[in-house]
């Protein structure tokens, strides 16, 4: 439904990124309707609808309440990110390839941020802070003492890792929906095909299993902030393999809503759940436990 109704006209694809931008974690959807148009007709055409998308959100925001809200910014960032990635998928078919460009721009966006920005910590606390205070003074019941207790306990040294990671995230998540929508039009299932083969190779695993190591015995808080970023991109690998099990075992998708569930889960309680996917996704490029699971089967 979404395939057809964004390649139909440049006037539709940019309706559905305006849409998707004024409705609540409705990103997704915008960054995947820039992702397919780039994927279609090239990076000038996908520039132009998420420009014309976010020109629209953003001319209501002034009209409405005379300014621009910061969050635009990042969006706009985020949209410029998805149409150079598409592209990259445009020009050469591989997703691994897709995810290592995605990684580049996000860990180069935490370096501009870190030498640009005095204190990256402040930056995230005090915004933070600032937030509470305008709930507060827009009549919202704080307990003053909670919300110091609050502040206080969240990990402030990685937040800018987290921020980057997370974009990454959305950015390749819109990538690959725009992925699937295209491949209902040329060619159905492919895209399937292509996320559960996904594979980020020994040398980003190693690479990551050394930024780890590095974070736990440096006292840098860059070098903690781009272990997280690496730690998010084992996320996407390790749902590839979760869809690719799923696939080679022929179960149900509840095994899939499950998986989803528990990662959701782990990351809004701040637990160890969280860590199960992307770990799971780093462990399978020295045990491809896809590849292992297909011979079983056959040899069966």
């Amino acid at each position: 439904m979404f395939a057809r109704f964004i390649d139909a006209s440049r006037v539709r694809a940019a309706m559905l990124v305006a849409l998707g931008l004024a409705i609540p974690l409705g990103f997704v959807f915008s960054g995947a309707a820039v992702a397919m148009t780039t994927l279609r007709r090239g990076a000038v055409e996908g520039a132009i609808v998420g420009l014309i998308g976010f020109g629209v959100i953003a001319a209501l925001m002034l009209a409405l309440a005379g300014g621009l809200d910061r969050a635009l910014v990042a969006m706009l960032m985020l949209l410029g990110g998805i149409v150079a990635t598409a592209e990259v998928l445009r020009q050469t078919s591989s997703l691994g390839v897709t995810v290592l460009t995605g990684i580049g721009l996000a860990l180069s966006a935490l370096l501009a941020f870190w030498i640009l920005v005095a204190d990256p910590v402040a930056f995230f606390r005090d915004g933070f802070v600032a937030v509470l205070d305008q709930l507060q003074a827009s009549g919202a019941q704080l307990d003053p003492q909670q919300v110091a207790a609050l502040v206080d306990a969240m990990q402030w040294r990685g937040a800018a890792g987290n921020v980057f990671g997370t974009l990454l995230v959305v950015a390749l998540g819109s990538v690959f929906l725009g992925r699937s929508w295209q491949a209902q039009l040329v060619n159905p299932g492919g895209f399937q095909q292509e996320f559960h083969r996904l594979r980020l190779g020994k040398t980003v695993a190693m690479a990551t299993a050394a930024s780890f190591m590095a974070a736990a015995f440096a006292q840098w808080d860059l070098v903690l902030n781009l272990a997280a970023v690496m730690l998010y991109v084992w996320i996407i690998q390790g749902f590839a393999v979760i869809h690719g099990v799923v696939g080679v075992l022929n179960a149900g998708t509840g095994w899939l809503v499950a998986a989803y569930f528990l990662c959701i889960m782990g990351w809004i309680g701040a637990n160890s759940l969280v860590l199960l996917v992307p770990l799971l996704g780093l462990i399978n490029e020295f045990f491809d436990l896809r590849e292992f699971l297909a011979r079983k089967k056959g040899g069966e």
